[in-house]
């Protein structure tokens, strides 16, 4: 679960409502209450680049792009987070 320190906020995913944009979108939106492990609010954190500076394996360093990523059970395919 990814949480703001700064307002609280626990980020969920919300595929009931859609993006305007021209791909396909759909809202993430905040809660001020803990959801729980749902599969709405459990992200999938990883690296952007399967192979970079620092090699080759499954660990994030910091200075690293990443990609945030929902979980493999919540929709019928990946979905990433984007601004």
């Amino acid at each position: 679960m990814l949480m703001n320190k700064k307002t609280n906020g626990y980020l969920v995913m919300d595929i009931g409502v859609k993006g305007s944009s021209l791909d396909e979108s759909y809202m993430v939106t905040t809660s001020a209450s803990p959801p729980g492990n749902i599969s709405r609010s459990v992200f999938v954190i990883k690296r952007e680049e399967p192979i970079d500076l620092f090699g080759s394996d499954d660990i994030i360093r910091y200075g690293q792009k990443v990609r945030i990523e929902s979980n493999q059970w919540f929709f019928k395919k990946p979905l990433y987070l984007s601004s």
